[in-house]
């Protein structure tokens, strides 16, 4: 995979990020659209082990789209480790965001 191949680990592609129902089977966390399947169905999200900063996420949003088909819509590069917490041990300069770039 190209995002292995680049350095960033091994990463999980969630597709079809959409058509989301309100019948308390899933968790909302501000990433899903309020949408149908039918206008979502070519959505996916990037879901990495470990944080990248601002500057990759940038980096792979322009990669993207020339290796994915073109009928797909990126959503969101995501992870789950945070680099920066909040205690005093990191300086806050802007380069890694808070789980989603």
């Amino acid at each position: 995979m190209l995002i292995r191949s680049l350095g960033f680990g091994e990463v999980d592609i969630i597709e079809r990020v959409g058509g989301r129902t309100h019948n308390g089977t899933i968790y909302r966390d501000g990433v899903y659209p309020h949408a149908t399947l039918e206008t979502t169905w070519a959505t996916y999200m990037v879901a990495f082990q470990r944080p990248i900063t601002n500057v990759q996420a940038e980096r792979l949003r322009k990669l993207l789209p020339s290796v994915a088909p073109a009928r797909c819509h990126l959503v969101a590069l995501r992870y789950a480790t945070v680099a920066n917490s909040h205690n005093g041990a990191t300086r806050r300069d802007g380069a890694f965001n808070h789980g989603s770039a």
